[in-house]
C-alpha cells in the first residue's frame, strides 16, 4: 500500500513555515524581529497547537480506517450519538467496502514538522540578542521578564518521522 502526507496538517505545517520565514527575510530585520517578540506567545500558541495535531494524528485517523475507531471515537468523547442497527450496518457496509478498495495510507508529514521547528528556532536564535536583561540580574531585583527564549524552543520527541510519503491521488481524511 503506498502512502501520501495528510493534505491538512502539510497545508498547515506549510503556512506556518512560510509565515516564520518572513521574519526571516526582507527589509527592516529588526522591525520584523521586535514584531515576533511582541508576538511570541501567538506564534508559540500557533506551534504548540500543530504539534498536538501531528502528535495525535494517530488516534485522530483510526476515525477513517474503521467503523470500529469511528465509533470509538465518538464514545470518547462522550458524545451520546445513536445509531438504528439499520444505519450501523450500513455505515459498516459503505464504509468496509470504501476502505477494503483503499489502496493509499495517508500519513502525518512529520518531515516537515521538522523542519519547521528547525525555521522556528532559527527564528528564536536571531531574536534571542535582543533580551537584554541577564539572568543575574533578574534573580537580584525579582523582575518579571525573560533572560532568554529558551522556554520557547520545542523538541518533537513523540513524533516519529518515516519515509517519505510517494504522492498520491488526493482523498479525503
Amino acid at each position: 500500500m503506498s502512502t501520501r502526507s495528510s493534505v491538512y496538517l502539510a497545508e498547515k505545517a506549510a503556512s506556518l513555515q512560510q509565515a516564520l520565514e518572513f521574519f526571516l527575510t526582507g527589509q527592516n530585520q529588526l522591525e520584523r524581529h521586535l514584531v515576533f517578540l511582541a508576538q511570541i506567545d501567538f506564534w508559540d500558541w500557533e506551534i504548540e497547537t500543530l504539534m498536538f495535531a501531528f502528535e495525535n494524528y494517530e488516534v485522530r485517523s483510526r476515525a477513517w480506517n474503521s467503523v470500529q475507531g469511528l465509533l470509538n471515537g465518538i464514545t470518547a468523547n462522550k458524545l451520546n450519538v445513536k445509531l438504528s442497527e439499520k444505519q450501523e450496518r450500513s455505515l459498516r457496509v459503505e464504509r468496509g467496502t470504501w476502505r477494503s478498495n483503499r489502496k493509499v495510507k495517508v500519513v502525518a508529514p512529520t518531515s516537515e514538522l521538522v523542519q519547521l521547528l528547525e525555521t522556528w528556532h532559527q527564528v528564536l536564535d536571531v531574536c534571542e540578542p535582543l533580551i537584554r536583561t541577564p539572568q543575574k540580574q533578574i534573580d537580584a531585583f525579582g523582575l518579571n521578564c525573560k533572560a532568554d527564549l529558551s522556554g520557547y524552543r520545542k523538541v518533537a520527541e513523540d513524533i516519529e518521522v518515516p519515509d517519505e510519503p510517494e504522492d498520491e491521488p488526493e482523498a479525503t481524511e
